[in-house]
């Protein structure tokens, strides 16, 4: 980023946990060059409302904000806050937040879940309305979410999970953070699809040779972005390795090794450990 002289990694994956279930695991890592001031995390969708509340299902108390009401003053007017209407946020917190976009249409939702981590102020505005967005949502205002987080945003980076669904609420029932020595590298998101308990263990590391391991869960991994799920169903448990960019997955008594940073995967029961 040249206008804000800063370092950014972005990554969004997509991922199933059945055939007509699954989410988005999206990570921001930033910093500055020079000072870091604060980091902002702004997110839009179509819609009728947000609604934010905490882990509890508790809504956030909100106060009307002018923070927004200005643009950083380079010659391309960024970021665009200037557009944002209807501005409230709430206090700073610590714990995880969950934030839903209900759109009455068709009785869909976007689902939110940010883990509990770094103080972060959460703000919910108005935005112009969404080009070629359909069912009249062309002529609606656009629902949008600022996370503004003090300090850089590198070793604590932004984590938002996000499930699109029929339901007001979500398969996912927790996102916690995936702790390293000093900095967050991802996320463990459990997610209860019918009668099957998944649990995701996601790593996504910030250079190609970095380590991570976690002798309390018997996990290693070498490398950007893996994956390590559990499904327990019916008493059974069965575990996937999956590699999208590295060199050394371990999980316990099984490894899954590439080479030339190919992409890989394993899946097996319990009952092969």
């Amino acid at each position: 980023d040249t206008v804000n002289d800063a370092k950014q990694e972005r990554t969004l994956s997509t991922i199933r946990t059945s055939a007509t279930t699954g989410y988005y695991f999206d990570m921001f890592r930033s910093k500055s060059n020079n000072t870091n001031n604060y980091h902002d995390y702004i997110y839009h969708n179509i819609g009728d409302r947000t609604l934010m509340t905490n882990d509890s299902g508790k809504e956030l108390t909100v106060q009307p904000t002018d923070r927004y009401q200005n643009d950083i003053g380079d010659v391309v007017k960024s970021p665009g806050w200037r557009y944002f209407e209807n501005t409230k946020t709430t206090k700073k917190t610590a714990k995880g937040v969950k934030v839903r976009f209900d759109i009455e249409y068709d009785d869909r939702y976007m689902h939110l879940l940010i883990p509990k981590g770094n103080k972060r102020e959460y703000t919910k505005a108005l935005t112009p309305h969404t080009r070629e967005a359909k069912n009249g949502y062309i002529d609606k205002k656009t629902q949008v979410l600022a996370i503004r987080q003090q300090g850089e945003a590198w070793a604590n980076p932004f984590v938002v999970v996000f499930e699109p669904s029929l339901k007001k609420n979500p398969s996912i029932k927790s996102v916690e953070p995936l702790e390293g020595k000093d900095k967050t590298v991802g996320a463990i998101i459990t997610s209860k699809v019918g009668y099957a308990v998944i649990t995701d263990y996601i790593i996504n590391q910030d250079n190609d040779d970095a380590v991570y391991e976690n002798k309390k869960l018997g996990l290693s991994f070498q490398g950007r972005f893996a994956i390590v799920r559990t499904t327990i169903e019916n008493e059974k448990t069965d575990i996937t390795l999956y590699i999208g960019d590295g060199k050394k997955l371990v999980f316990r008594t099984k490894e899954l090794i590439t080479t030339n940073k190919a992409s890989a995967i394993l899946n097996y029961n319990s009952k092969q450990l």
